[in-house]
């Protein structure tokens, strides 16, 4: 961030903040501006009501409204005038979000504010105002020492009012509100390019599993592992399925697998001291374990299955998720998911692989709408018509997905990290800006 600083600066008398622009005033919010709190719980749910905005719906200073509940403004008590309007600043007042902040723009006006307190600039810009509640300096130097007063994260007006901000004058204000507003855009368009990869990267990710489990290998790496490439294909009769490659046996599930039966008590030793997987556990369509602790540690007390090391782990909850991921030791998981093994062979990696084509997640995802409550039962598992190759195709199946799957989840990771760098940056940038650190007025001109 090569930039020039202001002309003269002082002291600012706080050890945290350091030198300042020499024209630029030390004041506290509750000087620039009134707080209040949004509406709280929403009184119902109604599709077609008001948008209620809640933490989660707050990220890097926007508000996502493609997934927001919505209120029916029947139950809304408006004398609370909870109704969101324009330039107005939206700040997280408890839970693991406390302290993120959006100013309200054209699209969210009119909307509802939930768990969270509106600021009302009246002393400053509100665009300004809003990128000092996204820096830095104030999220580390005030609003996280208020999260650390208490076992659950908690914001109030009070606390909020009390911190304090640096003003430099409101023509100043607004360039900075400019030059950031400009800047950021330009970082969130790249970060907004670079996801779009990542969603193309995970989607060749999916295509290239969906078609080796039910086609095969490619040519090349047939020959490579030694095998025929397959040039004759034969309806499986299975409408999710289509064509397989003719050598293929389709038959039932359960003819190839077992799925666990009987459940352990996870408070009785060995099983306490065992890693709990449950769908929480696992990445969402790769398969990819997250942090996972033990059962006593999760303080689980309801039965759990008992897994062991190679078995595939799948969540018969919510399908559409793709949660499937392989044991890699001796493990428990929850009773909302199904330890299933190869009934004759070692090595169950395939059938983790099938399990995660769009193929299989198609046919389970309309099988548990059948129910309420959408999962999948052993019994729908087990009479299930899947193609089976020869083992020693299956084991190159698997040997040429792990290690393509492997150089696309490289690349992603490295995008990822490119993204968090992106992030950072836009950080520092809007705190360097707001603390004085450098001069915008020229640039944003």
């Amino acid at each position: 961030m090569n930039r020039k600083p202001y002309p003269q600066y002082k002291d600012s008398g706080v050890q945290w903040l350091g030198q300042v622009p020499e024209h630029w005033e030390l004041k506290r919010i509750k000087h620039l501006g009134s707080i209040r709190y949004g509406l709280g719980e929403p009184p119902s749910d109604d599709p077609d009501g008001i948008p209620f905005i809640r933490a989660t719906d707050i990220n890097f200073g926007k508000v996502d409204l493609s997934s927001v509940k919505r209120v029916d403004p029947n139950d809304v008590p408006w004398g609370r005038r909870p109704t969101l309007e324009q330039d107005e600043i939206l700040v997280v007042r408890s839970g693991a979000y406390t302290g993120d902040s959006s100013i309200v723009t054209g699209d969210v006006a009119g909307c509802i504010a939930g768990y969270d307190m509106v600021l009302t600039a009246t002393q400053a810009h509100p665009r300004f105002l809003a990128w000092v509640l996204l820096s830095k300096y104030l999220l580390e130097s005030q609003i996280y020492l208020a999260r650390l007063r208490a076992a659950q994260p908690h914001l109030n007006a009070e606390e909020l009012g009390g911190f304090t901000v640096l003003t430099p004058r409101f023509s100043e204000q607004i360039s900075i509100a400019d030059f950031l507003d400009e800047q950021t855009g330009k970082i969130d368009r790249l970060i907004g390019k670079k996801r779009a990869l990542i969603a193309r990267l995970k989607e060749k990710r999916t295509a290239l599993i969906s078609r080796t489990v039910t086609h095969g290998l490619p040519p090349d790496a047939a020959r490579e592992f030694g095998l025929d490439p397959h040039t004759r294909f034969k309806d499986s009769g299975i409408d999710w399925l289509g064509e397989v490659p003719e050598g293929w046996e389709v038959k039932k599930f359960s003819r190839s697998i077992q799925i666990a039966n009987g459940q352990v008590n996870p408070q009785n030793e060995p099983y306490a001291s065992m890693l709990l997987v449950g769908p929480e556990h696992i990445e969402s369509g790769t398969g990819r374990l997250l942090d996972v602790t033990t059962a006593e540690e999760q303080a689980a007390i309801s039965g759990k299955y008992f897994c062991n090391e190679g078995d595939v782990i799948y969540s018969k909850i919510r399908p559409e998720l793709r949660k499937v991921a392989i044991a890699s030791i001796d493990c428990l998981c929850s009773a909302d998911m199904y330890p299933i093994r190869w009934r004759h062979l070692e090595d169950s990696s395939y059938i983790f692989w099938m399990l995660l084509s769009d193929q299989f997640s198609t046919w389970a995802t309309l099988e548990s709408a059948r129910v309420a409550m959408p999962k999948i039962n052993r019994d729908s598992i087990g009479e299930l018509q899947v193609p089976c190759p020869a083992q020693t195709e299956q084991s190159a199946i698997t040997n040429y997905l792990n290690r393509e799957t492997a150089k696309l989840d490289r690349l992603t990771e490295k995008v990822e990290a490119a993204i968090i760098r992106l992030q950072e940056y836009r950080t520092a940038l809007i705190t360097a800006t707001v603390t004085g650190k450098i001069d915008v007025r020229e640039q944003a001109a």
